[in-house]
């Protein structure tokens, strides 16, 4: 992304800022707490709002202005913690005017908060994890990489060096699990992510997330590229596709990767019951929402993305609290979950809930 859009992005922040200043300058200079307390619980709830429009939203408006609307999460959220900062300082405070005091502190909770979440976009580490099943006699070392939304939040230098980063952990194998390019990515951007993931020395193998195909790139004058260019991309990198299909890494381990569940051409599982499979069996799916389908064919581990952790602050354990997947590791008798944070995040260069990550997942025996 270049540095044009970080301007914009940073300008528009502080115009959002300066406007609720404005619109609430009356107010401030009054003390009014009954009121100054109402008035908080309603930003509350529409910052709230605000977040899970900009995250889970699919209309077509929203892919023409997120990009442009999403600063005013910022800007609310930072005018928010000032509010709850300053509110002592208002209730035992006798002079009636403390708007400049308020005012102040917003402008400045908001810019570190602009920092940080601009910071945490640009910032991709391993994250490790192991797995042990007596399924088990040889020792894996899978690398999994999603949600990267490559051309859209996420800096061509940053993606470079994760990929450097992932060459020199030396895995057996890397998954790239949906979504590694999205309805902003340009043809060129996504024939540049798929080369680069092509010169790792490993197998590398690859399912589609439900912004890979760019479906919903309608109302941002349609599609940078096709299926067809998309597919040409992965052959001649040596990328594989492996949809609803297995592979083998060793005797004691079958990998599978599935169809996003956007796609109509996603299998029911009855198609793939593995029983009493001897391998140790894990399936790739972008989405998590899935698992307890996916556990019908007897699997072992799945491996998904797509949530992002929320992305944006408290967007994670909303998630949680409403029952969903959102990130971490999850069972289904002796089946796991490992949902990722993903490697970048959504549309605009923001990320306030947990970091970028690719995952360093180990597979070894039990014992």
């Amino acid at each position: 992304m270049d540095i044009t859009r970080y301007i914009i992005w940073g300008g528009l922040t502080v115009a959002y800022l300066v406007i609720l200043f404005l619109i609430q300058y009356p107010l401030r200079k009054r003390r009014l707490i009954p009121v100054r307390i109402l008035v908080l619980i309603v930003k509350i709830v529409a910052d709230l709002a605000l977040a899970y429009l900009l995250m889970v939203s699919e209309a077509p408006v929203m892919y023409v202005i997120e990009f442009y609307l999403a600063p005013l999460y910022v800007a609310l959220s930072g005018d928010i913690a000032g509010d709850l900062l300053t509110l002592p300082v208002v209730l035992v405070r006798s002079r009636k005017n403390n708007a400049m005091l308020q005012n102040i502190v917003c402008m400045f909770c908001a810019l570190i908060y602009l920092a940080f979440g601009t910071a945490n976009m640009q910032i991709i580490t391993a994250n490790r994890t192991t797995f042990r099943s007596g399924k088990l006699h040889n020792k894996y070392k899978i690398v999994f990489v999603s949600d990267l939304h490559y051309g859209s939040a996420q800096d061509k230098d940053t993606v470079e060096n994760m990929i450097v980063k992932i060459s020199v952990d030396n895995p057996d194998l890397v998954i790239l699990g949906g979504d590694i390019v999205d309805e902003y990515t340009t043809k060129e951007e996504m024939e540049h992510v798929f080369a680069e993931f092509g010169r790792l020395k490993v197998p590398v193998y690859f399912i589609y997330g439900n912004h890979d195909r760019q479906i919903s790139s309608a109302a941002i004058g349609g599609r940078k590229f096709s299926d067809e260019d998309l597919t040409a991309a992965l052959s001649s990198n040596d990328i594989i596709d492996v949809r609803d299909e297995c592979f083998y890494p060793g005797d004691d381990l079958m990998i599978m990767g599935r169809e996003d569940v956007s796609s109509p051409d996603r299998k029911d599982p009855s198609f793939a019951n593995f029983g009493s499979c001897d391998e140790y069996i894990v399936v790739a799916d972008h989405s998590p929402y899935e698992f307890d389908e996916n556990c019908k064919m007897s699997i072992d581990l799945q491996l998904s993305g797509h949530s992002h952790a929320g992305q944006i602050f408290p967007l994670e354990y909303l998630y949680k609290l409403a029952g969903y997947q959102a990130y971490g590791t999850y069972e289904n008798g002796n089946a796991k979950l490992f949902v990722s944070s993903g490697a970048a995040g959504w549309c605009f260069p923001f990320r306030s809930q947990e970091g970028c990550h690719y995952e360093v997942i180990t597979l070894e025996p039990a014992g």
